[in-house]
């Protein structure tokens, strides 16, 4: 694991004595910082070839999204609006989704553009 910073990586976790273990929690990360990771097995051969280098930024899913709203409705269409949820400055909203079920409680579906 990097620091955030595209520094240099650190050893975070040495599973010599428990080689089972393939799951670790790194905490005290800073909010909106990208970490870089990455693995490498061992085995008294010698040690693998290093994984892929994986980002994954320390944030939290959005919340507080409130109801979508109709504006204009036609037979055929109807036009929606949504507010931004809270945004905390760092880990900013990449996208949304919309979905709609066929009216008949059916499942729902994510709505395209086209």
């Amino acid at each position: 694991m990097d620091d955030g910073l595209n520094g240099q990586f650190d050893l975070i976790h040495n599973g010599g004595a428990l080689p089972s273990t393939v799951s670790t929690t790194r905490t005290n990360l800073t909010t909106g910082l990208p970490y870089r990771f990455y693995v490498v097995a061992e085995n008294i051969i010698g040690k693998s070839v290093a994984s892929e280098v994986t980002t994954i930024y320390a944030c939290t899913a959005p919340r507080g999204l409130e109801r979508p709203f109709r504006g204009e409705i036609t037979t055929t269409s109807v036009e929606l609006f949504w507010s931004s949820p809270a945004d905390d400055g760092v880990c900013l909203l990449t996208g949304y989704s919309i979905l709609r079920n066929d009216g008949n409680n059916g499942p729902y579906v994510e709505v395209h553009a086209a």
